[in-house]
């Protein structure tokens, strides 16, 4: 039994303060090294997402729509190897969703710390409105640019990596979240962004033009994908190479 899902979705990523990432993630957990950010920083997939006909693969029949942006932490690892995987993994800090069912759902199997909010997205215009404030935007243009085969590599290496959350009941779980990138569509496009501060613990404002496959620096591209998205289950029982 997984969760299958049709994901169209602008996915932003921003070099941002090493320190700073680091301190968005669990005591237990910490940074792993990574090359493709500058030493100093770490890369953040910022995904501007919007989820349609998602269901479990035995109930095809009931399914859901609804939007979701969220922060994805690539490159995550144990402090101290605990199991025979230590990592790298991604791990999700913050999550906004217009629609209570998934936010429940993902709250009791995964831990997810998944929010409600007012979110609209039409003609390349996205926006996330909390209690009546408007705290993300992004606007978006698709260009015909394709990643070469090393972009697609460094993409699929930000994206493809196991899940590590915390259950509300208080173990770390994991989930093997497949992307299905080769398949997938994939363009880039130019986004001009605006998160507000504070969203996360000292995270400043973020308020930037990205566009294309530069991944060092900052890189913006539209993912058209079907994805799978197994139970959670512990830690342990992932191996190297999963």
């Amino acid at each position: 039994m997984h969760g299958v899902g049709h994901y169209l979705c602008t996915i932003v990523v921003l070099p941002l303060d090493a320190g700073l990432v680091e301190s968005w993630l669990p005591d237990e957990l910490e940074l792993a090294p990574q090359s493709i950010t500058p030493p100093g920083t770490h890369p953040v997939n910022i995904l501007f997402g919007d989820e349609r006909n998602v269901h479990i693969n035995i109930f095809p029949f009931f399914h859901i729509d609804y939007m979701e942006f969220a922060f994805v932490i690539p490159f995550v690892q144990w402090k101290q190897t605990k199991n025979a995987y230590r990592g790298p993994f991604l791990f999700t800090p913050l999550l906004f969703l217009n629609k209570e069912l998934p936010i429940l759902a993902g709250k009791i199997l995964y831990g997810y710390p998944k929010r409600k909010a007012v979110m609209t997205s039409v003609d390349g215009h996205y926006r996330v409105v909390e209690e009546g404030k408007l705290i993300i935007s992004g606007d978006f243009e698709t260009t015909a640019q394709h990643p070469t085969e090393a972009e697609f590599a460094t993409l699929n290496s930000l994206l493809q990596q196991p899940d590590i959350s915390q259950s509300i009941f208080g173990p770390f779980v994991c989930a093997v979240f497949d992307w299905n990138l080769t398949p997938a569509k994939i363009t880039a496009r130019q986004a001009n962004i605006d998160i507000v501060a504070g969203l996360l613990p000292n995270q400043p404002e973020l308020k930037q033009a990205v566009g294309g496959f530069d991944f060092s620096q900052g890189a913006a591209y539209f993912l058209d994908t079907v994805w799978t998205l197994t139970m959670p289950m512990p830690c342990g029982w992932l191996k190297d190479g999963e």
